[in-house]
C-alpha cells in the first residue's frame, strides 16, 4: 500500500471518529451549518498538508459542465412545473435577507465548495486505490447521515426508516455519481450540480407540494440516470484516447455501475411481483388506522391468499374486499359452513363490530407478516396519482 493511500485512510478514519463523537457523544457542532463547514475546512487543510495540493488536469471540463447544468436545470424545472401544477405549491418558509444569507445559504455554499475540493484531493491522490474510492464515498455518505441525525429522531423505528430512505439511499447514489465525476472531470461540475440541486429551495418563494418519499425517489432516479450518462460519455469520449491511462474506466466504477443496475432491476422486479397480487403471497400497504396499535398506517403486511375457508379462525386478521377497497380487520365471529361461511369483523382500534358481513367470495386471505413503515411509499404514490 502506498504511503499516500495510508495517509488518506488515516485522515478518513480520523474524520469518521470526529463525526461519530460530534453526533453521539459530544455536541461539538452546536451551530450545525458553520460547525460542519469548519470541520470540512479543517479536513481540507489537513489533506493539503499531508498530501499536497492537487490541480484539475481534465481537458473536458467545459463539455461536462454544460451537460451538468442543462440536465440538472431540466430536471429541476420539470419537477417544479409538473408536480407543482398537479399537486399545487407551498410557500417557502425561508425569508430572504442578510440574516437568511449568513445563517443558512452562505454556510451551505461553503460546505458544498470545500466538500468537493476535499473529495477531489482524496480521489486524485488515491485514484489507484479501490479502498480509497470506497472509503471516500462512505465518508461523504456519513457526513450526510450525521447531518440528518439532527432532523430525524433515531429513537424510534419511524425515524430510522426515514433517515435510511430519505437520507442514506439518495446520498449513496449521489456520492457514487459525484465521486465518479471527480475521478474523471475534477470538482467544478460537482459544485455546480450540488448548487442547483441543494441551494435552490432556499431562494424559491414557492415549491411543489411533494412528499419526502417522492423527493428521495426522484433524486435517486435522476442521480442514477446522470451516472449512466457520464459512464457512456467516458466510454465514448475519454477512453478512446488510450495514451492517457488515468482516463481508462476504473474497474471499481464499472463494477459499481453494474452492481447498481442489477440491484435496481432486481428490486423493481421483486417489488412489482410482490405488489401485483398474482402470487399466493403479496404485499399490501396499510392506509387506515383501524387496526392500530397492532397494524398502523404506513405498515406493509404480507398477505397469504386462502381458498379453504375452514383454515380461518376467530382472532385472525382477515383481508377481504368491501365494495371497491381492500380491508384488514380481525375475525370476531364465524357462521355457516364451507363456501357458505360468513365472517363478522372488527378493527382493533374501532369501538364497534363492522356493520357488514364478509362472505367467502369476498375473502382474499390473512396476514402473515408485518413490516413497519415500508408501506408509506405506496400510500404516498396513491395520494399523488389519485
Amino acid at each position: 500500500m502506498k504511503v499516500s493511500t495510508k495517509k488518506i485512510l488515516l485522515l478518513q478514519l480520523s474524520l469518521f471518529f470526529v463525526l461519530f463523537l460530534s453526533c453521539f457523544v459530544f455536541d461539538i457542532f452546536s451551530i450545525k451549518e458553520y460547525g460542519y463547514f469548519l470541520f470540512i475546512l479543517f479536513a481540507l487543510f489537513t489533506s493539503i498538508g499531508m498530501l499536497g495540493f492537487s490541480k484539475v488536469k481534465s481537458s473536458n471540463n467545459s463539455e461536462v459542465t454544460i451537460s451538468t447544468v442543462i440536465f440538472t436545470l431540466l430536471f429541476q424545472v420539470s419537477i417544479f412545473v409538473l408536480f407543482g401544477l398537479k399537486l399545487g405549491f407551498l410557500k417557502s418558509s425561508y425569508s430572504l435577507g442578510f440574516d437568511h444569507l449568513f445563517k443558512i445559504t452562505l454556510p451551505l455554499i461553503l460546505i458544498i465548495i470545500i466538500s468537493e475540493i476535499l473529495r477531489f484531493q482524496m480521489i486524485d491522490k488515491g485514484r489507484n486505490s479501490k479502498i480509497v474510492i470506497l472509503t471516500t464515498i462512505a465518508l461523504f455518505v456519513s457526513i450526510d447521515f450525521f447531518i440528518g441525525t439532527g432532523i430525524y429522531n433515531l429513537n424510534n423505528y419511524k425515524g430510522v426508516f426515514e433517515i435510511i430512505f430519505f437520507v442514506v439511499f439518495p446520498s449513496l447514489i449521489k456520492n457514487i455519481l459525484l465521486t465518479y465525476m471527480t475521478y474523471y472531470f475534477g470538482y467544478v461540475s460537482n459544485i455546480i450540480y450540488r448548487m442547483l440541486m441543494e441551494i435552490s429551495i432556499y431562494y424559491l418563494p414557492i415549491y411543489p407540494d411533494i412528499s419526502d418519499y417522492v423527493k428521495a425517489v426522484l433524486t435517486i432516479i435522476f442521480s442514477f440516470c446522470l451516472l449512466i450518462y457520464f459512464c457512456y460519455y467516458v466510454d465514448k469520449t475519454l477512453i478512446i484516447n488510450n495514451d492517457d491511462l488515468q482516463k481508462q474506466e476504473s474497474p471499481l466504477f464499472r463494477g459499481l455501475r453494474r452492481f447498481l443496475s442489477v440491484v435496481l432491476i432486481v428490486f423493481t422486479l421483486v417489488f412489482a411481483a410482490l405488489m401485483s397480487g398474482i402470487f399466493k403471497f403479496y404485499f399490501l400497504a396499510v392506509g387506515s388506522g383501524s387496526m392500530s396499535p397492532n397494524i398502523n398506517v404506513g405498515d406493509m403486511v404480507l398477505v397469504e391468499k386462502i381458498d379453504n375457508m375452514n383454515k380461518l379462525q376467530v382472532g385472525q386478521v382477515l383481508v377481504f374486499k368491501n365494495r371497491d377497497r381492500v380491508v384488514l380487520h380481525r375475525i370476531v365471529e364465524i357462521t355457516g359452513e364451507g363456501k357458505m361461511k360468513v365472517f363478522k369483523t372488527k378493527g382493533d382500534n374501532n369501538d364497534n363490530v363492522d356493520s357488514w358481513e364478509v362472505s367467502a367470495r369476498d375473502v382474499i386471505g390473512t396476514t402473515r407478516l408485518k413490516v413497519s413503515y415500508f408501506g408509506y411509499p405506496t400510500i404516498w404514490l396513491n395520494k399523488l396519482f389519485n
